[in-house]
Parts: structure tokens; C-alpha cells; sequence
């Protein structure tokens, strides 16, 4: 599950102040935040990389099934390759 919701009421944020600073259209955003559509692993990096934040803290049933994975700290590459075979 993705904390988006939490993450934008944390940082005092409109859906559309959101989707500006993200430069994702706000209808996108909120069924994000309601979980009706999910985002793709590209735009969930996105979203730590402009806010600052782990992908620990913004998803982390995810950074769990990452880290289980992986013994190493070279999460990136194995982002990009789960990325690369969902594709």
C-alpha cells in the first residue's frame, strides 16, 4: 500500500498543489490515494525523490518485498530489474 494520502495531509498539501509539484494530473493522484489504481514503480521513486522520503516510509509492503529479495544495499538495481521484468 501506498502512504500517499498520509504523505500529502503530513506536508499540508491540496491534491493539486500535489499534482503540481509532482507534475501528475491530480485525478491521478487521488485514485492513488484512495487505492483504486496503483502507481507504477517509476512514479513511486519519483514521489521519494522529490519529497525526500525512503520508499520505506511512502511504501512499505513494497520496500518489505524489496528487501526480502535482496541482502544488499543496491536497491536501485533491483528496482530496475523487478521494473524491467514486469515490463
Amino acid at each position: 500500500m501506498i502512504k500517499l494520502k498520509e504523505l500529502r495531509k503530513a506536508r499540508g498539501e491540496s491534491i493539486r498543489e500535489m499534482s503540481e509539484r509532482l507534475d501528475i494530473p491530480a485525478d491521478t493522484i487521488a485514485k492513488w490515494g484512495q487505492g483504486t489504481r496503483k502507481p507504477k514503480l517509476e512514479k513511486i521513486i519519483h514521489i521519494c525523490q522529490v519529497y525526500g522520503i525512503s520508499l520505506a516510509i511512502l511504501a512499505p509492503d513494497l520496500w518489505e518485498e524489496v528487501v526480502g529479495a535482496v541482502d544488499t544495499i543496491d536497491l536501485k538495481d533491483e528496482l530496475d530489474k523487478r521494473e524491467d521484468e514486469a515490463r
